[in-house]
Order: C-alpha cells, then sequence, then structure tokens
C-alpha cells in the first residue's frame, strides 16, 4: 500500500535476490491517493515464482522505494 499526492505513472518491478527481474505487477498511470499494489507471486511468464527472499521497486514522482518481499511455501 502506499499514497500519490497526484496522478502519476507508476511501476512496480520484483527481482530475485541475483538482481533478474521477475514480475512488474503494476505499470501504468494511477490516479492520487491511496493504492493497494498486489502481486500474485507469479512471474510474467506466467510461471509461479519459487519460495525466497524477493525485492520490490517502486517507482512513482520521481522517488523510487525498495521493499524485501519474502514468499513461503504455498
Amino acid at each position: 500500500e502506499f499514497s500519490l499526492e497526484r496522478e502519476a505513472d507508476v511501476t512496480l518491478d520484483v527481482f530475485d535476490l541475483q538482481g533478474r527481474h521477475v514480475a512488474t505487477p503494476v505499470a501504468g498511470r494511477l490516479p492520487a491517493g491511496t493504492v493497494r499494489a498486489g502481486w500474485n507471486l507469479r512471474r510474467d511468464d506466467g510461471g509461479a515464482v519459487e519460495p525466497g527472499l524477493y525485492f520490490a521497486r517502486l517507482q512513482a514522482l520521481g522517488r523510487t522505494l525498495f521493499s524485501r518481499v519474502t514468499v513461503v511455501a504455498r
């Protein structure tokens, strides 16, 4: 969850521990306000990701934020 002070282009990318791009769950213009972004735990090719540690990178309004994501066994 994050807040946008104004409408903006937003990109949320997920990377594995080796820095390889895994998925882009959010990409596009979003309205101002609180946004709840989710990831279906799938790679961009549709396959399920393995349990482990991933990094999420959120880019919006000229800012970049990083967060760790832990995927546990399903």
